[in-house]
């Protein structure tokens, strides 16, 4: 096209414009023609540039300390030929580092630590270095650890002696600082000198009484994260006082008679050097005859035992004794008298303390897994080891029956007590097996846990271990992702393998077991080595040296997350899911589209991470807003309320302390298939610093869904215009039920139940400063590493009141009276204002395992 230019006769220039579409390169030749016919001409290359498109991986989440590997970030670039950077801002205040960008695969992945919890944005800028530039982000949510707490050794030392506790800790969130406080067992209580750069905390103590204590150390740190450390402090009395000076002498005696002088009787002398020596539940104690009988034979001993055990009698003039009724792994000492027909001896010295122990108790929570002609068998330690360390585990197979009706036979593992799981090789194809385990400590082999059956893979058994299931739904994985995982398995074995014509299984075992991937090319002699980093049909990896973390996306904000361990057999590789979480981020709604509540909350948001058992066939979870905290009146679903509370634990203003209700309905899922709960809503910076202002306390309510309602106070985080509230909720108090979020003015509770166990009143917390920073981190405390069911606890009496912990204590449930939760007293009885801002209708793989990935070779129907 030509075009006129415009001519600057004074300054001597041409100027103009054009407007290129798509990309080009172009030659602009410029001509110059004077008055009188003089023409003059000049040219120049001109290339038109497009910037590239970036599209940013899923939102993620992490424990602080733990290595983030970045969801894969894929752009789009019309300009052929362009060489591509990227950087990351990681959004924790770290400077914007590189990361790695594939060419060909038109993709940018990279790794980062982040040393505290908190919600991150993640920016990531792709440069196509001729001055086109794509932007993208994402979210990740860092999880906090909870230290790692040693007390230190033992402590022995006499009654008003100085005891000096040396302990240390760890904590994967390197950003964390920490408090401590010592319970010295006594009675007694001080908080511990904390050296925030060595990790270490001191304190001394001053002991009134002799006798055995048992020292606590608790650390917290400032996220709420908190763990306990125990050690024995052994007080005996001091050596007793010189004895008194001689009498005087006898007056003189009477003239000698000529009949023969009277015997005289005494207490027999002390006993001598009294040892004991341990056993299973009791101790032999020994010791020396007294040196002198004081002239009557010695009836009996009588045996001491310190401290908790019995008193007892060993008859006759024997020199040890089996003392029986111990506790094995409680230290105890001894002392005794010796006894005659006139009386007893002084005490004896006490022996040295000697620890009772025993074999340990069986193995729990067995499971085993086939893989090809092997079988993966894994365990929890023992939940009592006996009073000693366990120093290995025994795993024993006894063939039941086998193909054509074999049966005999037993084959068995030895490994270390670190070990958790052992694999067992050789294994007879379609037979049979029940597997035990058993426990070792220096007292020998305990009792083995209860049998695992599982079959081998042969002609008619099935696949997987116990728990398995038939094939169900499939997941499709896409052509560009089927070549990526064979491409990506070959780097990590080190040989090329393929993905044969064959369902890739997703079984169950306990709930989720894991995925099993057919390969052509596979050894089980191979080992994994590298990073593994794939996503097929919803299934994300990202594995390490074959230990890592594996994810099912279930779509609608719903997916599956838990640690991936990868094995290999000739016939393909196993990945074993552990510790599944069931992680639901709903969507939110605009809050001005919601009637009624307070008018300071114009953000609302919600998210749930659950201990996963299993999920049912045709389950699906539906989610509602509403801001009218006045008219709730109980549901058959579960919600979340956020609200503010006085001293009292009722509600002074429902319309303004309540922030929101978010209610999560189940369809086909019981709280009976979820565990541990941990509920984070989001709230308006507004609404939450006018509820300190007024010295009211942020907590989140919850009524189970038998109308048990229990509450906790929330750990907040400010993040810009919103603040993040986070609790958790175990044992009674677990899974999806009813909840919501309050501001209170609390007094201190000195007596807090144990987790999850109903006890009467509401759970105490002291007001917070409304000067310091808003920031609460009173609440349920974190998990040691990423959020895992919790068995309920055994409920108890109410204990006697303490002093007010350092840790944050477990949900209570409240009075009836608080919340006006499914008609009880003190609930109002409007109608329930509900608006439902979207349905999540989610198809559920039946007991999840029932899943079938198929390869791009095999059928895509179903």
């Amino acid at each position: 096209m030509i075009e006129i230019g415009i001519v600057d006769q004074v300054a001597g220039t041409i100027s103009g414009s054009h407007a290129y579409v798509g990309t080009a390169t172009s030659t602009v030749t410029v001509i110059v023609t004077d008055d009188d016919g003089g023409v003059g001409s000049d040219s120049m290359v001109l290339t038109v540039n497009a910037p590239p498109v970036a599209t940013s991986g899923a939102d993620q989440s992490v424990a602080e300390g733990a290595l983030l590997v970045l969801s894969p970030v894929t752009f789009t670039d019309p300009d052929i030929g362009n060489t591509h950077t990227a950087t990351v801002d990681w959004g924790d205040g770290s400077p914007p580092e590189p990361i790695t960008v594939d060419q060909v695969a038109d993709k940018a992945t990279g790794a980062h630590v982040y040393s505290d919890d908190g919600l991150y944005g993640v920016s990531l800028v792709i440069d196509d270095g001729s001055g086109g530039i794509g932007a993208a982000s994402s979210t990740v949510t860092v999880l906090n650890v909870a230290p790692v707490v040693t007390a230190g050794a033992d402590i022995s030392l006499q009654t008003g002696g100085l005891a000096t506790l040396s302990g240390s800790f760890t904590d994967a969130g390197t950003a964390d600082t920490h408090t401590a406080t010592i319970d010295w067992g006594d009675g007694n209580s001080d908080p511990g000198a904390v050296d925030q750069s060595a990790d270490t905390v001191a304190g001394t103590h001053t002991y009134a009484s002799a006798g055995n204590f048992t020292l606590s150390l608790l650390v917290t740190d400032d996220d709420g994260g908190a763990a306990t450390s125990t050690l024995a402090v052994i007080v005996t009395s001091p050596p007793p006082p010189p004895p008194p000076p001689p009498p005087p002498p006898p007056p003189p005696s009477p003239p000698p008679s000529s009949d023969p002088p009277a015997a005289v009787i005494s207490s027999p002398s002390v006993p001598q050097v009294v040892t004991a020596t341990p056993g299973d539940g009791q101790a032999t104690v020994s010791w020396i005859a007294p040196a002198s009988n004081g002239g009557s034979p010695i009836t009996a001993y009588t045996i001491f035992t310190f401290t908790g055990g019995p008193t007892v009698t060993a008859v006759g003039t024997v020199t040890s004794f089996d003392v029986t009724g111990l506790t094995n792994g409680v230290p105890y000492f001894f002392n005794m008298q010796a006894v005659n027909a006139v009386g007893t001896s002084i005490v004896s010295e006490d022996s040295p303390t000697v620890v009772p122990f025993g074999p340990p108790n069986a193995p729990t929570q067995v499971s085993a897994i086939a893989v090809a002609d092997s079988v993966e068998v894994s365990w929890s330690p023992p939940d009592d080891d006996g009073g000693r360390a366990v120093t290995g585990f025994t795993v024993t197979g006894t063939l039941v029956s086998g193909d054509g009706g074999v049966s005999g036979g037993t084959v068995t593992a030895t490994v270390e007590a670190t070990a958790g799981s052992a694999t067992i090789a050789g294994l007879l194809p379609g037979g049979t097996y029940d597997f035990v385990v058993t426990a070792a400590n220096e007292a020998g082999p305990g009792p083995a846990s209860a049998p695992v059956s599982v079959t081998l893979p042969g002609t008619d058994a099935p696949p997987g271990g116990t728990g398995s299931s038939a094939p169900g739904t499939p997941i499709q994985g896409s052509d560009d992702e089927l070549d990526d995982l064979g491409t990506a398995l070959s780097d990590v074995l080190g040989t090329t393998v393929d993905v044969v014509d064959a369902p890739i299984d997703l079984s169950v075992n306990d709930g989720i077991g894991g995925l099993t991937i057919p390969l052509d090319g596979a050894s089980g002699a191979s080992v994994i080595d590298g990073d593994l980093n794939v996503t097929f049909g919803g299934v994300s990896l990202a594995t390490t040296d074959g230990v890592g973390t594996a994810g099912i996306d279930l779509g609608d904000g719903l997916s599956v997350q838990g640690g991936a361990q990868l094995a290999v057999s000739d016939s393909g590789i196993r990945v074993n899911i552990s510790d599944p979480l069931l992680v639901y981020a709903p969507a939110a709604p605009d809050a001005s589209t919601l009637s009624g509540g307070s008018s300071d909350v114009t953000d609302i948001g919600s998210s749930f991470q659950v201990g996963l058992s299993t999920l049912v066939a045709g389950g699906s979870l539906s989610v509602s807003y509403s801001k009218d905290g006045a008219a709730f009146s109980g549901s058959v679903g579960v919600a979340f309320r956020l609200e503010a509370e006085n001293a009292s634990g009722a509600i002074e203003d429902p319309v303004n302390d309540v922030a929101f209700v978010v209610s999560v309905t189940k369809n086909g899922i019981s709280n009976a298939d979820l565990g541990t709960n941990q509920a984070s809503l989001t709230v308006s910076r507004t609404w939450y610093e006018a509820k300190l202002a007024q010295k009211k306390s942020i907590v989140i309510v919850k009524q189970n869904d038998d109308g048990q309602t229990f509450h906790a106070v929330a750990t907040c985080v400010v993040d810009g215009d919103v603040v993040h509230c986070t609790a958790m909720f175990t044992g009674d108090a677990g899974g999806f039920s009813t909840f919501g979020l309050v501001a209170l003015a609390l007094v201190v509770d000195v007596s807090p139940g144990p987790v999850g166990t109903p006890t009467p009143g509401p759970s105490i917390v002291p007001n917070p400063d409304v000067t310091s920073d808003p920031v609460i981190t009173r609440g349920e405390s974190a998990p040691s590493s990423a959020i895992t069911p919790t068995p309920t606890p055994t409920a108890s009496p109410t204990p006697a009141p303490q002093p007010e912990p350092t840790a944050t204590s477990a949900p209570q449930p409240l009075p009836t009276p608080i919340l006006p939760i499914g008609g009880g007293s003190g609930g109002s009885s409007a109608p329930w204002a509900w608006i439902i801002v979207g349905v999540i209708a989610l198809a559920v793989v039946p007991g999840i395992g029932a899943a079938v990935l198929r390869s791009r070779r095999g059928s895509a129907a179903g």
